[in-house]
């Protein structure tokens, strides 16, 4: 079987495993978060959906930004 010439990943492959990374960290830290929730620490369960919510912001901007690189090349 003959593998298609190539030198990395393609825009796809990318996307499919950012969103997959995305999906772990949310999962893992949303974990956490209700364990504290339930241990009865909520400040820290808040602290740490904050956090999330602002790794997933950043982290969707750059892939968005280098979707427009990739887009404009």
């Amino acid at each position: 079987m003959l593998e298609p010439p190539s030198e990395g990943f393609s825009y796809a492959e990318k996307l499919i495993s950012f969103g997959l990374l995305q999906c772990l960290l949310h999962l893992c830290m949303t974990v956490v978060s209700m364990k504290y929730l339930k241990d009865g620490k909520v400040e820290k369960s808040l602290s740490l959906d904050h956090t999330l919510l602002k790794i997933v912001l950043v982290s969707n901007l750059i892939f968005g930004a280098y979707t427009v690189y990739v887009v404009s090349l």
